[in-house]
């Protein structure tokens, strides 16, 4: 992160704490600022508000939402949360409304004392666990990986069997790529020996390995939460069974598409 991006996040973090110096009622001075549109402009790539400071910001809220006064978290709460919320937005891309669904004022007052101490990166990847792991939020990202990398992996390996099966598992259309029946008959036979390959050895190992190109890819910092995220996932069921085929053909798309990354950084 370089100075600009640190000053815009320490901005946020001072006006979250000047709402709890003003008496506003924390919880609800959050969510409403989270969800307003002086959030989303001063967390854009650029607007005017991201020079005026914390009492412009707070002055423009309170002219669309009608603050009122109550139970307060404690300045340094209300700070490291401010900032936290700015960096996750500015550094991994997400919207100010989606960050308060997966982190609301409540979670972020819980996970204070244990996460304030860490860098940013890891309180933003493990409260982003906390929230895939619960109902069937996970589910849903992994479709939503999945997808994303065996598409990518069709872009440069378009004549193979077993991903079309895949597609077809995570519900993804595709029109007839499997076009050369060689390459279909290559590629049957590597991936039938690197399955047996993959076989003699440890099942977490290779998830270890899957997790240290992830850490090493150029990617952005919201991919490689994702993607650690869902091998870490795979972790409980394959040390006593195995990859799936469906698991395996995942890693593997996901080793080609890291290591190709790596090698264009």
């Amino acid at each position: 992160m370089n100075a600009i991006a640190h000053k815009l996040c320490s901005i946020q973090g001072r006006l979250f704490e000047l709402s709890a110096r003003r008496g506003f009622e924390s919880n609800e001075f959050v969510k409403a600022y989270m969800n307003s549109d002086v959030a989303a402009k001063f967390n854009s790539a650029y607007d005017r508000s991201q020079w005026m400071g914390e009492e412009y910001l707070l002055d423009e809220l309170s002219q669309t939402y009608q603050l009122i006064e109550g139970k307060t978290y404690s300045t340094d709460v209300m700070f490291w949360m401010g900032y936290a919320y700015a960096y996750w937005s500015i550094v991994y891309g997400d919207s100010c409304k989606n960050i308060i669904k997966m982190a609301d004022p409540k979670i972020m007052t819980e996970n204070y004392a244990g996460l304030h101490t860490v860098s940013i990166d890891i309180a933003i990847q493990d409260l982003k666990a906390q929230y895939w792991s619960h109902g069937d939020n996970g589910a849903k990202l992994r479709d939503e990986v999945a997808k994303k990398v065996i598409k990518d992996a069709l872009n440069s390996r378009g004549d193979i069997t077993d991903y079309q099966r895949f597609l077809n598992d995570v519900g993804i259309e595709i029109l007839d790529f499997l076009r050369n029946e060689a390459s279909r008959r290559e590629y049957a036979k590597q991936l039938h020996q690197y399955q047996q390959y993959i076989g003699r050895r440890m099942y977490v190992t290779y998830i270890d390995y899957i997790l240290d190109l992830i850490n090493k890819a150029d990617i952005s910092p919201k991919d490689k939460a994702e993607y650690s995220y869902v091998v870490k996932d795979m972790t409980r069921s394959v040390i006593n069974r195995g990859f799936s085929k469906t698991q395996f053909i995942f890693l593997d798309a996901l080793e080609s598409r890291l290591k190709k990354n790596k090698d264009c950084s």
